[in-house]
């Protein structure tokens, strides 16, 4: 096991460690000041693009969504989150699932990139937590005049999978 070496004062200024055939930059967090070692070519990566390198922590923090509805493994269950697993589930679907990707079944630009105009339209639109999205034209995308929410009977009796089709 090898001892991991924290730089001393990485804001005075730049100083290098080697360890293991690799060159390390000690730095600051540009977040919270705190010392923090980054190898050399990352450091380089991030200067190149001019980004700053941020702490571990911090970058924990910054990921937590702005909107407070993120699933951490520790609210998994949380009655807060439902709805947000349902937009990230919808999401991959049209991401990972050639079904949809070759059909062009997308999720329209408003709902990709902001949570939360998705969380006003199902608010305004009678989602609960035992309500699922449906959409009306299964050959559209998803987008505020192309779904509903509707009950799990009736989602598989629309999209057919239990054998009686009927709309």
């Amino acid at each position: 096991m090898e001892h991991v070496t924290i730089c001393p004062d990485a804001s005075s200024r730049m100083e290098f460690i080697k360890r293991n055939n690799w060159r390390y930059a000690c730095v600051g967090c540009s977040v919270c000041n705190a010392p923090g070692e980054v190898r050399i070519d990352f450091w380089n990566k991030l200067e190149k693009d001019n980004k700053l390198y941020v702490c571990y922590n911090c970058n924990l923090k910054r990921k937590a969504t702005k909107h407070g509805f993120s699933i951490n493994s520790s609210q998994k269950k949380n009655e807060d989150n439902w709805l947000y697993r349902r937009w990230q589930a919808m999401k991959k679907r049209c991401k990972m699932y050639s079904s949809y990707k070759d059909r062009g079944i997308k999720v329209c630009d408003d709902w990709n990139n902001d949570f939360l105009v998705f969380k006003s339209w199902a608010e305004s639109n009678g989602a609960n937590e035992s309500l699922e999205l449906d959409r009306i034209d299964n050959d559209k995308g998803y987008f505020p005049e192309n779904c509903r929410w509707v009950t799990h009977r009736e989602n598989c009796r629309i999209g057919g999978r239990s054998g009686k089709f009927q709309r």
